[in-house]
């Protein structure tokens, strides 16, 4: 079954990861900025449907996810089998 996240509170939620990013999605942000790589746009924590995606390029379709343990395992519990682009992951 599929839920729908109140916008109001994915926007909520993807400012507050923008404010409390990892070391990692620093660095990466770092090179993707201010079209810093290949003159490309990224916006980061961009929410599309009912997800926050880490770092997006519209023009070019893409999305960039940082593996690690930046996400609230609550918050990640509550949207496991929202996301199809894990349809058929055998990770648990």
């Amino acid at each position: 079954m599929q839920h729908k996240v109140d916008s109001d509170v994915l926007l909520q939620r993807a400012r507050s990861l923008r404010t409390g990013q990892t070391i990692a999605e620093k660095v990466l942000w770092g090179l993707l900025r201010a079209k810093r790589f290949n003159n490309i746009k990224f916006a980061r924590q961009v929410p599309i449907g009912n997800h926050i995606a880490d770092f997006c390029c519209f023009s070019h379709h893409l999305i960039i996810e940082v593996d690690g343990g930046q996400h609230d395992e609550g918050y990640e519990r509550d949207m496991e089998g929202q996301n199809p682009s894990r349809a058929g992951d055998s990770r648990s």
